[in-house]
């Protein structure tokens, strides 16, 4: 999947005890596609501010984990090209 040109947090302020009684605060990570936003990532917690505090959390690993994602992409994409440029990775210096 191609990785959103922006993101934003929201966090809904009204509390909903009816869909979750011990975490009534929802909050979302929403990611802008083209032409529409997406879900990347959501969660529940005790407090507005908690929300706000929980969704930078998920944010920051998400993107963490997204550049460990590109770094192993590139990785493997320099791995090929010396495949292909056909130097022995096996061979011992």
């Amino acid at each position: 999947m191609k990785n959103p040109d922006e993101y934003k947090i929201e966090v809904i302020m009204k509390p909903h005890p009816w869909d979750n009684e011990k975490e009534p605060y929802f909050w979302c990570i929403l990611g802008w596609y083209s032409d529409t936003w997406c879900n990347n990532g959501c969660g529940w917690s005790v407090s507005p501010e908690q929300a706000w505090k929980d969704a930078n959390v998920y944010y920051n690993k998400m993107i963490l984990r997204k550049q460990k994602e590109n770094d192993n992409e590139f990785e493997a994409r320099e791995v090929i090209r010396l495949i292909e440029d056909g130097i022995d990775l096996n061979r011992k210096c």
